[in-house]
């Protein structure tokens, strides 16, 4: 009678503890990913939008902010996101540092993108 029953070894049910387990891990690794991905692309966004009003505000007025307070209200900043205005007056230029957890990008008038890295990065300074 014993030959006849139906039931898993335990052989078969280690294998689908490590599928599940194998699986699981994959999930993690790739929520992961996104995330960081996410976080980039908000941080890149509010990089672009904040250099976009800076850049309207300039047209309007004349000059960019000649300091950070000034450039406050421009700025638009996502929950968890910091962006550091920098105005070089001799160069009437300005430079955003932006930041998100771990990851640093910036961006300056004459780039269409954020870049990767700090506005320290490309020798920027603040006069």
């Amino acid at each position: 009678m014993r030959g006849n029953r139906q039931a898993f070894t335990i052989v078969e049910m280690v294998v689908v503890v490590v599928v599940i387990a194998i699986l699981a891990a994959i999930s993690v690794m790739s929520y992961g990913a996104i995330t960081r991905n996410a976080h980039i692309t908000t941080l890149k966004a509010d990089l672009t939008a904040s250099s976009s009003a800076i850049i309207k505000s300039m047209h309007e007025v004349g000059a960019y902010p000649a300091t950070a307070s000034a450039a406050d209200a421009l700025l638009h900043r996502s929950d968890g996101v910091r962006i550091d205005y920098l105005y070089d007056s001799e160069e009437k230029t300005f430079c955003l540092d932006g930041s998100f957890e771990n990851e640093e990008y910036f961006i300056t008038p004459d780039r269409v993108e954020a870049q990767e890295g700090s506005c320290s990065d490309i020798d920027f300074v603040e006069v």
